[in-house]
Formats: structure tokens, sequence, C-alpha cells
């Protein structure tokens, strides 16, 4: 029995010693792979329209000091326009004050990674609390594009029709300067 025991336990004190000489020996490469994949998240998106509520959320909002002032808790849609619900303060969640802004407040940042606010932690803090009573998130794979208003949409219609009614005056013109041989 004794032999028994002591061939285990040589066993495994080899296995242990085996994974500490890996370790040891492959600890330079998984640094090198890290910083590798932290540089690749650190510039994951260039535009708030490329990610999802899931992407969002977690993400930090910082004042135009650059100092972190909530953390997005979730993404919801208050009166039709999508809000991200901030988490203010507070630690492990206990003591947090809560405010909701729409998402067209955010710009992301060049880190790709947080978000800029126009607004400093005591300008949240001034705001009404967010009462968060049977309030759902949206779902994690939602597309923030499909939930943004689309200004841009608009505002193109409106150069489209004044350059569409420019030349169509311009042209009636030459039509009549034509007819009238003037």
């Amino acid at each position: 029995m004794k032999l028994h025991t002591l061939a285990s336990t040589a066993a495994i004190a080899a296995l242990i010693a085996g994974g500490a000489v890996a370790q040891s020996s492959d600890s330079a490469a998984p640094a090198a792979d890290d910083q590798a994949t932290a540089n690749e998240m650190a510039q994951m998106y260039t535009s708030i329209d490329e990610m999802t509520v899931g992407d969002v959320v977690g993400m930090t909002a910082y004042d135009p000091n650059g100092d972190a002032i909530a953390d997005i808790d979730y993404v919801t849609m208050v009166d039709d326009v999508p809000n991200a619900v901030l988490g203010i303060g507070g630690f492990l969640g206990l003591g947090e004050y809560t405010v909701a802004m729409p998402l067209e407040d955010f710009d992301l940042r060049e880190d790709g990674n947080s978000f800029l606010l126009n607004a400093d932690k005591q300008t949240l803090e001034s705001m009404p609390e967010f009462d968060e009573t049977g309030v759902e998130s949206l779902p994690d794979d939602t597309m923030i594009a499909q939930i943004l208003p689309q200004d841009t949409e608009g505002d193109m219609m409106n150069d489209e029709d004044t350059t569409a009614s420019e030349p169509a005056t311009g042209d009636m013109l030459d039509e009549e300067t034509e007819e009238t041989g003037s």
C-alpha cells in the first residue's frame, strides 16, 4: 500500500511540476497575445451605429474634462426615444443614482469603448432620478442604428427638394427664352 501511495504522490507531483514548467516557459507569449487583443478591442467601434444594445451596456460615459461620470446600466425606450439608463456613483449597484438620457446625446470617444457626454457628474445628479419600476432593457442584439432617429434622411430630403426645384426653374426659364426668341 505504501508503494502505491508513494507512486501516486510522485505522479501527481510530476504533473504539477510539468504544468508549472510549461506555464513559465510560455508566459511571454500570452502577454503579447493579450496586448494585441486589448488593442483590437480598443479600436472595435468607430460609430455608435455599428453597435448593439449589448455592446453599449456596461460602457463608461465621460464628461468633457475626461472624468468618468457614469456607467450605462441598460438601454430602454422612453416616449419612443432610445435612452441609456446611467448609474452614477454607488458601489456594486448599491446607492446608485440613475438617470436616463437619449442615446443621441452620446458621442463615441476615440478609444471606441466609451462615450462622451456634454454634461458633468453634478449636472446628471441634478436631473430627476429615473423610475426603473417595470422598465425593461431592449434585447442585447438590437442594433443601435435601427432604434436611433434618422435625422439625416430628413435633412437629405430637404436638400434634394431645394436642389431639385432650382434646376426646374432654370429649365423653365430656358424654355421660355427659346420660345420667345429672346
